[in-house]
C-alpha cells in the first residue's frame, strides 16, 4: 500500500520501546492462551487504556519497555508516538472483546481475538510492522473524510 497514512504528533519515543511493549503483550497473550486466566485480558485492557489515552503515564508495560529501551537502546532512532497510541487503542478494543466474549462463555471467539491480537503484536515486535497504520488508512481516514 503506497499511500499509507499514520496519525502524527510531536511526541517521540525510542523505536525499541513499542517493540518491547509488543513483546510483553505477546508473552502475556501467550500466557492467556495457555491458562485462559481472565485477569490477563483485564490487565491488558487497563494497560492499553493507559497507553492509549493517558500517555502511558501509569502503564506497567510502558514503564518496563521505556526503562529497557533507555537502558539498552538509548542512542536508538526516535519515532512518532501517535501511531503507537492508536495501536494501543486498538489493543484496548481487542482486550475488551476478549473480556466480553469470555464473560458470555464464548471461549473459542475470545481465544481467536486473543490470537489475532498476539499476531498483531508479534509483527510489531519482530518485523517492526504496524498493523494500526493500515487500519487507520483503510478505515479511519475514509470515515473522517465522510464527515
Amino acid at each position: 500500500m503506497k499511500n499509507l497514512v499514520c496519525p502524527v504528533s510531536p511526541d517521540r519515543v525510542l523505536e525499541a520501546q513499542p517493540r518491547i511493549s509488543a513483546l510483553l503483550v505477546v508473552v502475556l497473550l501467550g500466557l492467556y492462551l495457555f491458562t485462559q486466566l481472565w485477569l490477563i485480558p483485564v490487565f491488558l485492557f487497563v494497560d492499553f487504556l493507559l497507553r492509549g489515552y493517558v500517555n502511558g503515564k501509569f502503564s506497567v508495560v510502558a514503564y518496563v519497555s521505556k526503562t529497557l529501551a533507555i537502558k539498552y537502546y538509548a542512542d536508538g532512532l526516535k519515532i512518532d508516538k501517535a501511531p503507537k497510541m492508536f495501536a494501543a487503542r486498538l489493543g484496548m478494543v481487542f482486550s475488551a472483546l476478549i473480556i466480553v466474549l469470555s464473560l458470555f462463555n464464548l471461549t473459542s471467539w475470545a481465544l481467536g481475538f486473543a490470537f489475532a491480537l498476539m499476531i498483531f503484536a508479534s509483527v510489531e515486535c519482530f518485523l517492526n510492522f504496524c498493523v494500526g497504520c493500515y487500519v487507520y488508512t483503510l478505515f479511519i481516514i475514509p470515515m473522517l473524510k465522510s464527515y
